[in-house]
């Protein structure tokens, strides 16, 4: 009878499991989109170069000047290559925004990871203009040719409850 009980709630777990399937197949098949939307945002290796450009752009359009640009050697992920890559800039405060502003609207996926600010003004000359030095770790990615797409997890089989002194075959 408990052997009955047993059976019957997972097969009620079951039943609601292949009722919930539709809505499963939906989700995957959205998340499915959005990864492959995802992966347009990530340059390939050679596209690098493109991106690193970009920053350059960025940061002569918005007036800052660039005292480093140190390109870091890349990290692996599952799924991508994380390329760090140390800046410092000189500028007005508004300019150092606008240029940390113009590097969020680059159309490729590029991710500031820390900022420090500090003032460097010409404490001699009251009429010079307040510059701040920013120093910042950006990071930059590509694609992992070798990685693949997050897979959802695999429902775990269930074997059915084996009697009080029964053995399961091959466990």
């Amino acid at each position: 009878e408990r052997e009955y009980e047993t059976l019957s709630a997972d097969l009620m777990k079951a039943k609601q499991t292949a009722s919930r399937l539709p809505q499963v197949r939906a989700e995957y098949e959205s998340l499915s989109a959005q990864w492959e939307e995802a992966k347009g945002l990530l340059p390939t290796k050679q596209e690098m170069a493109e991106v690193l450009s970009q920053v350059t752009v960025a940061g002569q359009r918005s007036g800052v000047e660039f005292l480093l640009f140190e390109p870091k050697p890349a990290s692996p992920r599952e799924i991508y290559f994380e390329h760090p890559i140390d800046v410092t800039v000189t500028g007005g405060y508004h300019q150092v925004g606008l240029f940390l502003s113009r590097v969020s609207d680059l159309p490729r996926i590029i991710n500031v990871n820390s900022v420090d600010l500090k003032n460097v003004a010409d404490p001699d000359d009251p009429e010079a203009p307040d510059l701040v030095e920013a120093s910042m770790g950006l990071a930059a990615y590509t694609l992992n040719p070798g990685g693949a797409a997050p897979q959802p997890e695999a429902p775990q089989r269930r074997t059915a409850p084996q009697p009080r002194g029964g053995k399961r075959g091959g466990h």
